[in-house]
């Protein structure tokens, strides 16, 4: 019994905690768009913040994030590192390309030769490796890399890079053709429940039944188009799809929203719940 107790307190705590860190990440998405150099000093405080930074792409440091899917198709991520005017480097997720792609077409999903950019995006941490989750090879140079991991891709360039990552919103000029993906286009699954209060409702419940899909709220959403935000990645497998899809039904039941909620027709960038 004081097991079940504590484990009880235990799940309220977790359940505070997440509140927490959705109320923080939403304040700082809304925060203005900031340049690198105003918000990167304090690493801390520059997670999930929006900025603008300019400088030129190293496409001979590029390494595929592999392993990411897009609408059923298996593909990778590009990350690019972007070598700034001070000489520091920060890496870029520009997004998502299918695998086998021809040598003209994967010509086409590289970035400028030595052009200028400027891109705005969202700041990250590096992933997590969880318990099964690969190793990556400490040393030696990678072309390819499970996870995103800064530290281990600043061992192969010839600068240092800042602590964080950054996904690709936006560039100028802007990529040419169709690919990469952006990746805000990718795993991010939004599901529509209009009312904001029931939003959060639900989104309180599925955590309840351990499912993180976070409610999306005005003003970050238009008023009457509140909605749950879910991530699925490629190492999600079906069964885990299924018994997540099965959870948010019974909180979408319990909450007496609809269990069938219906698809954004849009997605925006956002990945909180990364899979550790």
């Amino acid at each position: 019994m004081a097991v079940m107790v504590q484990l009880g307190f235990w799940q309220l705590r977790r359940l505070h905690t997440v509140r927490e860190d959705n109320a923080r990440v939403r304040a700082r998405l809304a925060m203005p768009v900031e340049r690198i150099e105003e918000v990167l000093p304090d690493r801390e405080a520059a997670v999930y913040r929006r900025v603008w930074v300019a400088g030129r792409y190293d496409r001979v440091s590029e390494i595929l994030l592999s392993n990411r899917s897009f609408r059923g198709q298996p593909g990778s991520h590009i990350l690019t590192p972007l070598v700034l005017a001070d000489g520091r480097g920060l890496v870029v997720d520009r997004g998502w390309i299918p695998q086998d792609l021809s040598g003209a077409a994967e010509e086409r999903t590289r970035p400028p030769v030595l052009r200028p950019v400027e891109v705005v995006g969202v700041l990250f941490p590096s992933e997590r490796k969880g318990a099964f989750g690969p190793t990556i090879p400490p040393s030696g140079r990678l072309t390819t890399i499970p996870r995103i991991d800064v530290t281990r891709i600043d061992r192969q360039v010839d600068y240092s890079l800042a602590p964080l990552y950054l996904r690709l919103e936006s560039q100028t000029p802007p990529q040419s053709g169709d690919l990469p993906v952006p990746p805000g286009d990718t795993a991010i699954v939004p599901l529509v429940v209009g009312d904001a209060a029931r939003a959060v409702d639900l989104c309180e419940r599925a955590l309840q039944r351990g499912v993180f899909a976070q409610a999306i709220r005005p003003p970050t959403v238009p008023e009457g188009s509140s909605r749950l935000r879910l991530a699925a990645m490629a190492t999600h497998n079906t069964a885990e799809l299924q018994w997540a899809a099965a959870q948010l039904g019974a909180a979408a039941r319990e909450s007496g929203a609809s269990a069938s909620p219906r698809p954004a027709p849009t997605t925006t960038i956002f990945d909180h719940a990364r899979a550790a």
